[in-house]
């Protein structure tokens, strides 16, 4: 194995302790001052990123947090080798595609809505969503889709001055997951096809539907490729699952003509949109994708 290895961080007593504090101090107050602070370095890019609000823009999460129930299966991760399951998929991606550098993975309860995330930002990282995690079995997809995101996160992203929400485009998001959901797919040894990518992403819905969609789904990602990711566009193309399909089409038609996914993850995004963007173009043409 590389010298350069993850720094596995779990928050199971952290959060313990926040459940009894919240006895007394309320779930919100308690989060903040237990969970919170301790762990900002993984919810600090998940609000500027993904929430895209202040840190009191997350109370109505917290207040629907079922605490009790979020440690519950926290707790069960643990005692069912999750963590010694994550360590060993991220041996594998490092052997493959090695980092830059070591980097933390976050095993701590989220917000209920994300399984895992490697955001944009200063000091990249793996998050993994100790309370939505039902089947350890799906974690080697998981944490291989987090460790390509951390790949181009640690290349690209963070030593940009520029790397804010506002400055990354649609386009480049698309791209991105694309890379990710392949890498995912490549690595747990399963076909590269329309059907493997959308079974990946289940907020997509049936295979037919989504195949069925297809042209939709790429105009709609080539009219926005150049807009700034809001929150509107976060739901619009991330949270919606088009996204990740889109742009794992365009990444696969790539492999097709002889790239590698492990050197497209390398590929700077100005480079990558140069090589991807025609075919998202070409999907949402009426002879649609080659």
């Amino acid at each position: 194995m590389s010298s350069v290895e993850p720094e596995l961080i779990l928050g199971l007593d952290e959060f313990r302790s926040c459940i009894h504090e919240a006895v007394s101090r309320g779930k919100w107050d308690a989060w903040k001052r237990t969970y919170f602070k301790p762990f900002q370095a993984a919810f600090q890019p998940m609000l500027d990123v993904l929430y895209q609000v202040e840190l009191d823009g997350l109370r109505p999460y917290v207040e629907a947090l079922d605490f009790d129930k979020a440690l519950a299966a926290a707790e069960w991760f643990v005692e069912s080798g999750g963590v010694e399951r994550v360590r060993a998929c991220l041996e594998r991606c490092i052997v493959v595609l090695p980092p830059m550098h070591s980097f933390p993975v976050y095993l701590i309860v989220g917000l209920g809505h994300a399984h895992g995330m490697a955001l944009p930002g200063e000091a990249p990282y793996i998050f993994i969503g100790l309370e939505s995690v039902e089947c350890l079995g799906a974690l080697d997809e998981l944490v291989a889709h987090e460790y390509n995101h951390l790949i181009r996160v640690q290349r690209f992203y963070a030593h940009r001055s520029d790397w804010s929400i506002e400055r990354i485009p649609i386009g480049e998001f698309t791209l991105s997951e694309g890379l990710a959901t392949i890498f995912s797919l490549t690595h747990t040894h399963q076909a590269v096809s329309s059907e493997h990518i959308i079974e990946a992403v289940p907020s997509l819905g049936s295979v037919k539907e989504a195949l069925g969609g297809e042209r939709s789904m790429a105009a709609d990602v080539a009219a926005h490729w150049e807009q700034p990711a809001t929150r509107e566009m976060v739901v619009r193309f991330i949270e919606s699952g088009v996204a990740y399909y889109i742009g794992a089409r365009a990444i696969a038609s790539l492999m097709d003509d002889g790239h590698d996914i492990c050197s497209l993850t390398r590929t700077d995004p100005f480079a990558l949109d140069a090589l991807a963007r025609p075919r998202v173009e070409e999907m949402a043409s009426e002879l649609g994708l080659r």
